[in-house]
Order: structure tokens, then C-alpha cells, then sequence
């Protein structure tokens, strides 16, 4: 009898990790270096919210379906506010590096103004972004502007807690923007640490967050076949390979995905295992 008892609750076990594991889910973060400030045309065609030198001049230009973007430090408290006015692009006073122009940002698609803004912590930020049932690709730009040898943690969690992705953040000097396809609440944590300057500024920062439509995006990444590619009488078999461009300066990080089979398959075989314990009790009787 205690046998039955035993093996009956090992599907129990089994059930309860495979849906822990099914809510939890991943996401992956890409991170763009190349772009710096110029987000015209690049981010932000459904909408952008830009900090400023405090709460009230901030630039709101959220997407209807955002239904929640809140910010504050680790502990739930408002951020400190922070702006360095570069001029329009003409005026080279200031640029403390060559193309310090460009890893600041345009106040609006005009271009009459650059700056690097931002909000600023020295345990942290939280950035808390509800886009409901569209599926949104989020872009975060932050700059460790004078090069001051920031390192921040990115760590994105959905509402009830879990890790969806992580990011090691570091020489975001010229700008780097952090991309990710949500839907529904996610937080993204900007955990600052110290890796390569002792003593350099402690504290994480973030400067706009840029939204545009997943959807979209996948379909203009997926072109029709040509008529060639249709009517190809030997195709070749497709094999997984690893690309390095040189040229380009995008790196992407990518959790791993749920593994729905394996876990299935553990939960079925824990019902195999309860079912045969109950006949071998009932014959032992």
C-alpha cells in the first residue's frame, strides 16, 4: 500500500514542473549598436515615450494599446532625472568624441535638437511596459555617455515573477538599444554592477523606449519565393549554421525555449508509472 502511495504522487510532480515550465516562457534580447541615435526610420513607428531633465518635459508619445509604462528604482521609488543639451547638429560645442552627435538622440522627427537624456539610479531601474494582446517589439536606449564604464544587468519578467530573458549590458558608451517581442506585462530590470571601473558612476540608465508592430516587421522579413525558388526541382537540404559578420554590430542573446516534449513526456510516463505501482498493489493484496 505504501508503494501506491508513492508512485501515485509522481504525476502530480510531473504535471505541476511542466506547467511551471509552459507559464514561464522565454523571449529574446537583441542588442543594436550600430544605430546610436538615429531612431528616425529605424524605431518608434508606432510610438516612443523619451525621458527628459525631469517628469514634466518628458516626450509621451506612447501607443494606444500601451496600457501601462511606469518607472522607478528597485524599490518601488521615482528615478532621478538627468539631460545633456548638445545643440542642433551644426554646433560642435561640447561633442567630447566624433561622433558624439550621433549617439545622442533627436527631441522629435524634425531634427532641429540632440540630446542624450535620461533617468538614473544607483540600485537600479525598473521599467514596467503592458502592451496587452499586441505583439510589440520594445526597444530601451541607454548610453553610458562619457564613457564611464557602466554595466548593467537587463533582466526581463513577466507578471507573475518569471524570467523571460537577461542581458549583460556593457560599453553602451556610443549607445545601445535593447530590443525585445512582448506581449502582455513584462518588466525589464536594469541591475547596475561594477565590473570594470572601480569607482566609476553607479548607476543604471535608460534614455527612450522606442515600440513598433511585431507583426508587421515579419511580414516585411519574409519575402515571397521567387518563381525559381518555387519551381527548384532539387532543393538542397536545410542544415543549421552559425553566421559571424564581421561588419555588423548586433549581438543577440536568446534563453532557452520551454521544452514542451520532454516535459509531456516526463508528466506521461509518471501516469504510466502510478497506474502499473496501483495494479502491482491491487495483485499484492
Amino acid at each position: 500500500m505504501k508503494t501506491f502511495k508513492f508512485f501515485s504522487i509522481v504525476p502530480v510532480i510531473f504535471l505541476i514542473l511542466s506547467l511551471n515550465v509552459f507559464a514561464a516562457g522565454s523571449i529574446s534580447i537583441t542588442a543594436d549598436t550600430a544605430t546610436k541615435g538615429n531612431w528616425v526610420g529605424k524605431y518608434g513607428s508606432d510610438g516612443y515615450f523619451m525621458f527628459a531633465k525631469n517628469a514634466e518635459s518628458c516626450v509621451n508619445n506612447l501607443p494606444a494599446y500601451v496600457s501601462e509604462f511606469s518607472y522607478s528604482d528597485l524599490f518601488g521609488n521615482k528615478p532621478s532625472y538627468h539631460q545633456w543639451w548638445l545643440g542642433d547638429d551644426s554646433d560642435t560645442s561640447g561633442v567630447n568624441s566624433a561622433n558624439a552627435y550621433e549617439d545622442a538622440l533627436w527631441t522629435d522627427k524634425t531634427k532641429t535638437q540632440r540630446v542624450i537624456p535620461c533617468i538614473y539610479n544607483g540600485t537600479g531601474l525598473n521599467l514596467t511596459i503592458d502592451v496587452g494582446s499586441t505583439e510589440t517589439t520594445v526597444s530601451i536606449y541607454s548610453c553610458d555617455w562619457g564613457n564611464d564604464g557602466r554595466c548593467v544587468e537587463v533582466t526581463a519578467y513577466d507578471s507573475a515573477g518569471n524570467t523571460l530573458g537577461t542581458y549583460d549590458l556593457t560599453a553602451f558608451e556610443h549607445g545601445t538599444y535593447l530590443t525585445a517581442t512582448i506581449t502582455g506585462k513584462v518588466v525589464f530590470e536594469y541591475s547596475y554592477y561594477d565590473a570594470i571601473n572601480l569607482g566609476s558612476p553607479s548607476n543604471a540608465v535608460i534614455s527612450a523606449v522606442f515600440f513598433d508592430n511585431a507583426a508587421a516587421e515579419k511580414t516585411e522579413a519574409a519575402p515571397e519565393p521567387t518563381a525559381a525558388e518555387k519551381t527548384e526541382a532539387d532543393p538542397k537540404p536545410i542544415t543549421a549554421v552559425t553566421a559571424t559578420d564581421t561588419d555588423a554590430k548586433t549581438e543577440t542573446v536568446i534563453t532557452a525555449a520551454p521544452q514542451t516534449f520532454d516535459v509531456l513526456s516526463m508528466a506521461i510516463s509518471g501516469i504510466i508509472i502510478s497506474i502499473g505501482a496501483a495494479y502491482i498493489s491491487k495483485k499484492n493484496k
